[in-house]
């Protein structure tokens, strides 16, 4: 029925908007609560009214879930309530601690989750790191921190204030952060104290070994977090005494140097014009600062050997092993002192060399494990591996001779030191060709019989 005065809305066209207005200056002189009660009562008389706030409901909610985004957090799993403190002394559980990055280089508020961590600034601007970015976990002192005797704390005379360990978080995938990508995360732990231990007035503190609870927790938290096989730990020697696993001890260094500097785990030296340390670690090698970590796995080969002209200091060069191009990066750290020479070219042979041919003998052996379950010939397989095998013996036969040229050429004349390990087209006496050709021939006859087998 349409209505002839202009002033009342149809019930047949008019908008909520209307009918609304009438009712509320026409009907109910104003009185909203009367027009919501009058206008719920209407809608309770619809026929299905319940299925039809059930769709309403429904639809409500999808739109609530499409407005508001899952936050990147929900990804790390829970947040971790009760995390190490430097002050023991609280025993109050805390969430977060505070520490000093160096790249980015800013205070930030660290929360560890069950599956990564979250960098908060003072500014509220959040890095979020997921366990699946996380590539490489590193521990290791400043240098200036392995040069200072440990000191009492003032707290407790059985105690002695221990630095923050440098924490080195490499990236499988950069982050973004103040529009850069960041690859890799650095961050100094908060000074704390050791734990207690009775320390004789006559005892030297440099002579003791610490127990150091705080970071232990941490590095079991971070192997925990970002799900690592191992978190690559580097001690400081004048707090950890190190005895049943490998770490790099420098030489003491020519007559200038205190012995306190002596059995450092690194050497100083530049990298391009960046003056600080290189750590020598059986995983590769650690360059700070800034922060340049490689591990073996990206390592084709190394040398350490002659500097420029009859410089005091030589120089180690490593050659990345570049599998998208047919040319290899090198990256150089020079002036080192040339009495480190010695136990760097032991490194090398005794350590990252062995280390990194039981990796291809592993790999090898994933290979043959594939191959078996692929149906590959057995005698392909074993063609593979027997190379890699050749390979690394040769290598490890070099290295030895070129060790023991070097160690007679340093009394000699310094510009007869070689390279530790130098490419295979130089450098090889007749023995080197003789047992290569025995090597080569001995495969050639094992292929050709397998050939006639077939």
């Amino acid at each position: 029925m349409m209505s002839s005065d202009p002033s009342i809305p149809s019930l047949s066209s008019c908008t909520p908007e209307e009918a609304s207005k009438f009712l509320l200056e026409c009907r109910f002189q104003g009185n909203a609560t009367e027009v919501a009660s009058f206008l719920l009562q209407a809608i309770d008389k619809l026929p299905n009214i319940e299925e039809i706030n059930k769709a309403l409901a429904e639809g409500g909610a999808e739109e609530s879930e499409d407005e508001v985004s899952a936050s990147p957090a929900d990804s790390l799993g829970l947040p971790l309530e009760e995390l190490p403190q430097p002050n023991r002394k609280t025993d109050e559980p805390c969430s977060a601690i505070t520490i000093s990055a160096i790249s980015p280089r800013m205070k930030f508020t660290l929360n560890m989750y069950e599956e990564g961590c979250i960098l908060t600034s003072s500014k509220q601007e959040q890095i979020i790191i997921a366990s699946n970015q996380v590539e490489h976990v590193i521990m290791f002192p400043k240098r200036e921190d392995c040069l200072k005797a440990p000191k009492k704390s003032k707290d407790s005379s059985t105690e002695v204030i221990i630095p923050g360990s440098t924490i080195l978080l490499v990236l499988k995938e950069a982050v973004a952060f103040r529009k850069k990508e960041l690859t890799q995360i650095c961050f100094q732990l908060p000074q704390h104290n050791s734990d207690s231990v009775q320390i004789s007035d006559n005892e030297e503190l440099h002579d003791h070994n610490f127990v150091d609870s705080f970071e232990a927790q941490w590095e079991n938290l971070f192997q925990s977090s970002f799900d690592v096989k191992d978190v690559i730990r580097v001690y400081n020697p004048k707090i950890h005494k190190v005895i049943n696993s490998y770490h790099f001890q420098s030489d003491q260094g020519d007559a200038n140097t205190s012995i306190m500097q002596g059995g450092m785990p690194y050497v100083k030296c530049y990298s391009g014009v960046n003056d600080g340390v290189l750590f020598p670690l059986e995983e590769g090698l650690l360059f700070f600062k800034p922060p340049k970590f490689i591990h073996r796995s990206n390592l084709h080969s190394i040398s350490c050997g002659r500097g420029s002209g009859g410089s005091r200091y030589v120089d180690l060069v490593a050659t990345l092993d570049n599998k998208s191009n047919e040319t290899n990066d090198s990256i150089e750290f020079t002036n080192i002192d040339r009495e480190e020479l010695q136990c760097l070219n032991d490194y090398i042979h005794n350590v990252l060399v062995k280390a990194m041919a039981k990796d291809a003998n592993d790999e090898d052996g994933e290979i043959s494990d594939t191959a078996m379950m692929n149906g590959d010939s057995d005698t392909n397989t074993k063609s593979r591996k027997r190379k890699s095998q050749r390979a690394a013996s040769v290598d490890a036969r070099k290295a030895t001779k070129v060790q023991i040229r070097s160690t007679v050429s340093n009394d000699q004349s310094e510009d007869d030191d070689d390279d530790f390990i130098k490419d295979d087209s130089e450098g090889e006496d007749e023995s080197d060709h003789e047992s290569q050709s025995e090597d080569d021939d001995s495969e050639a006859e094992s292929d050709t019989e397998s050939d006639e087998e077939d």
